[in-house]
């Protein structure tokens, strides 16, 4: 038990931490417990591309590992969808589109709608995941511009409709909020075909204390349909891991490679995924305060 976090950073001990807390008080214990030798785990979103920049700074100056906490990017299904799309399986990916929303009530006393904890609001709780999405689509390429349209509430987004160009004609859209039930769709097309699913942030049925009414299964699925309109279903075996005990795998066995090895740098991905989402919500976030494409450098 520790009185504070600045006793558990001083403890030796201890070679990670998960920081959970808002976006507005991330940076400087995310910093902190980089200088003190502390792997990082911080859970997203942050404040924008130049708050993560400095965090994966100190992180990379005291030898440390970084990483975000968005959880379906360790699911299996999702790694099969990144290969689906890397083999050819649909063509060229040219459209893009997600959704992510739960119904959150207008209080502003909850901290996701707190401009001074939260400035970023839907865009950054809801958003993040489907910003990642696309980036995850397009490997990570970033569009040329993009345009975002939102409501408000407490002067944060509550609701976001965004469109993002990329070279070449290919486009993306997504829709996040807090105004509308559940919702976490995805489909992606190209020539040959299109891949769609309807939970990829959760897993309907692999989380029941999330959604009790589901029956619980250790498989997922996607789905292709092709241009004649033939269906595939793919099943996903996955057993009873969550995708949140695969991501906690992955962060523990790259921080013991870097406390093996300084100087490793396999994990220096996750750090670049996290600053390119940060960079298409800021540019997001622009657009939907200025009401004109953004372009991005």
């Amino acid at each position: 038990m520790y009185g504070s976090y600045e006793e558990l950073l001083r403890d030796d001990s201890v070679d990670a931490v998960y920081i959970p807390l808002p976006s507005a008080l991330k940076k400087p214990w995310a910093i902190a417990a980089a200088q003190h030798g502390k792997h990082v785990l911080a859970e997203k979103p942050f404040t924008g591309a130049k708050e993560v920049e400095e965090i994966v700074d100190a992180c990379r100056k005291n030898h440390v590992m970084f990483m975000d906490g968005t959880m379906f990017l360790h699911h299996p299904r999702t790694h099969e969808i990144v290969q689906a799309i890397a083999r050819g399986d649909l063509g060229q990916v040219a459209s893009i589109h997600s959704d992510f929303s739960f119904y959150l009530p207008k209080d502003a006393t909850d901290i996701r709608l707190d401009k001074s904890l939260e400035p970023l609001g839907a865009l950054g709780d809801v958003g993040w995941y489907t910003a990642r999405l696309t980036l995850v689509a397009t490997s990570y390429e970033l569009p040329e511009k993009v345009f975002a349209s939102a409501t408000m509430y407490n002067g944060v987004i509550y609701s976001l409709n965004a469109i993002m160009l990329f070279k070449d004609g290919r486009r993306a859209t997504f829709d996040c909020g807090f105004d509308s039930c559940v919702s976490q769709n995805v489909k992606i097309s190209g020539p040959g075909k299109s891949l769609t699913l309807n939970d990829f942030v959760i897993p309907w049925k692999m989380e029941p204390f999330i959604f009790p009414q589901v029956t619980p299964a250790t498989a997922v699925h996607y789905y292709t349909r092709d241009g004649s309109g033939v269906v595939e279903t793919h099943t996903v075996e996955v057993g009873p891991r969550t995708q949140e005990s695969r991501l906690i795998t992955e962060f523990g066995s790259l921080a013991l490679k870097k406390k093996a090895d300084r100087e490793f740098a396999g994990g220096d991905k996750w750090a670049r995924e996290s600053h390119a989402t940060m960079r298409l919500l800021d540019a997001l976030a622009e657009s939907a305060r200025t009401g004109v494409f953004v372009n991005i450098a």
